[in-house]
């Protein structure tokens, strides 16, 4: 589904800026 996908996108997008924050 292309809203699971979107949720695992934005996760990774959240996690991927934590770490370079």
């Amino acid at each position: 589904m292309i809203v699971l996908g979107f949720e695992r996108s934005l996760m990774w997008l959240v996690s991927s800026g934590r770490s370079l924050s």
